[in-house]
């Protein structure tokens, strides 16, 4: 999920060198996953080219009111304290700029919980499958679905890539799936992630990026009082073994 936000920002920073820039804008992005700590990239645009912004000031709210700011680490700015937000929480991210404060309110959704997992080791060479079933965390709840390999050296699979990504590709109603061999491209360790999708990740995934009438302020936008898009997910994690 983090890969296909980033591939929009960097879509939508990519067609700002076609529209007619007279003046300094600023943007700020961001995925934030529940239980991890969150950062922002922000963008300064001028005279249809763009770079990293330098010194802006950003604060998060808890839902206690506790309150953490962010600091620059290379290209990113990232949260000071040890406290992250979890699932299900609402939190409030400022943008303090120079005259004003702009701000983002955030959803996390909730966490998709494993009702069944039959099966977590599939044989290469064997008719094998397995199963997994999530409980729904709200109704109308869609998901994003990952396979990724975890081995630090994989090896390929002599039948070449598998069919995972074309299978799973975009949003999923079902609160199901079951894998056989033919969606593993490696042997070994392998980690199934589900993503609960909030309303503006599901938005992101009809976003049409070739639509360039004006993407600064056209495109993917929930910031008040500013321009960019911060928004977050909830993961589940199921670890799978393919022998």
């Amino acid at each position: 999920m983090k890969r296909a936000l980033y591939i929009t920002c960097l879509l939508f920073c990519s067609c700002i060198g076609k529209q007619d820039l007279t003046e300094q804008e600023k943007a700020i992005y961001g995925l934030w996953v529940a239980g991890e700590s969150p950062r922002i990239q922000a963008v300064f645009f001028q005279n249809n080219e763009y770079r990293i912004a330098e010194d802006e000031q950003f604060e998060l709210v808890f839902p206690d009111g506790e309150i953490g700011r962010f600091y620059r680490n290379e290209d990113y700015y990232e949260l000071q304290t040890e406290r992250r937000p979890q699932a299900g929480e609402r939190v409030v991210l400022n943008w303090l700029k120079d005259n004003d404060t702009a701000h983002v309110v955030v959803l996390y959704p909730l966490q998709a919980s494993i009702l069944m997992l039959q099966n977590d080791t599939l044989s290469s060479t064997g008719a094998t499958s397995s199963f997994v079933q999530w409980a729904i965390p709200s109704e109308g709840a869609e998901f994003a679905l990952q396979l990724e390999c975890t081995e630090e050296q994989p090896i390929p699979l002599p039948t070449g890539t598998g069919n995972f990504t074309e299978l799973y590709n975009g949003p999923q109603v079902a609160s199901q799936i079951e894998l056989n061999t033919d969606a593993f491209s490696f042997y070994g360790s392998h980690r199934l992630r589900i993503s609960v999708l909030n309303d503006e990740l599901l938005s992101l995934f009809f976003f049409d990026p070739s639509d360039i009438r004006g993407l600064l302020k056209n495109g993917p936008d929930n910031v008040i009082g500013g321009k960019g898009f911060v928004t977050a997910t909830a993961t589940t994690d199921v670890l799978l073994e393919l022998e």
